[in-house]
């Protein structure tokens, strides 16, 4: 899409898995070998709501994919990022979901699937995105780190294959017919609005580690205190090491 839109815009193709670590690892390598300046990092990629499954490291796949692939990727990327000398910003991506569950701290794996909910599990991977806003704020924010999250909208996109028409109906997405309700979704440029504000907008530079939503960091969007603790961010911080087998101190 972004070649039709602007085909003088270069890209470049990077294979990442992020259920992998190992292969977050080796991508990570790759990006930090380029020789442009990467300023701008959107975690962007995520799985909503399917059955049970642990990634390659035995971690829930949507906390997995969703928060700890990115935290992993990120932190790998850094030194890079920071090498430059510039400011930087890293955009998390969420969702209203992360008011469905805070993180499970006893638990996070849903005893390996035994007592597993499948919304649940995604209400706590979108939480994790917006903690990790709030620590690398906190962390970086001295360094000229900037970081958001955001809920981009609802969206027509692959991402709710795994939602059943049911659900969709039960959200208000979809019609008694089973058709999209016009007023709820966003077409593409539109959801992809507050990406770029969170990533662009020289205005919001004091608003570190704020949540997004519309394309504003003040908005009516009324988000969970369990997803706006600096408590609960540093104890995320401190999980997300541990599951990766690695620490990250700045």
């Amino acid at each position: 899409m972004l070649k039709t839109l602007v085909p003088s815009t270069p890209t470049r193709l990077l294979q990442l898995d992020l259920q992998s670590q190992k292969q977050i690892r080796k991508a990570a390598a790759e990006v930090s070998a380029y020789d442009e300046v990467v300023d701008v990092l959107i975690n962007n990629a995520a799985i909503m709501v399917h059955d049970y499954a642990a990634t390659e490291d035995g971690i829930e796949s949507q906390f997995g994919t969703n928060h700890i692939g990115h935290f992993l990727f990120t932190n790998l990327l850094l030194p890079k990022m920071l090498s430059a000398g510039k400011k930087l910003r890293i955009v998390n991506v969420s969702s209203r979901g992360h008011r469905l569950s805070g993180i499970r701290w006893d638990d996070v794996n849903f005893q390996n699937g035994v007592a597993y909910n499948e919304w649940l599990a995604y209400g706590q991977s979108k939480t994790a995105n917006m903690l990790f806003s709030i620590s690398l704020a906190e962390k970086l924010g001295a360094q000229g780190v900037q970081s958001f999250s955001l809920h981009p909208g609802t969206i027509n996109t692959n991402l709710a294959s795994g939602v059943s028409k049911q659900d969709l109906q039960k959200l208000g997405w979809l019609d008694e017919n089973g058709n999209i309700i016009a007023s709820k979704w966003k077409t593409f440029s539109q959801g992809a609005a507050t990406h770029v504000v969170a990533a662009f907008d020289p205005d919001i530079a004091d608003r570190n580690g704020a949540y997004l939503c519309d394309c504003q960091v003040d908005h009516d969007d009324f988000y969970e205190a369990h997803a706006k603790s600096d408590t609960e961010a540093r104890k995320l911080w401190s999980l997300s090491e541990e599951l990766v087998g690695q620490k990250f101190e700045y």
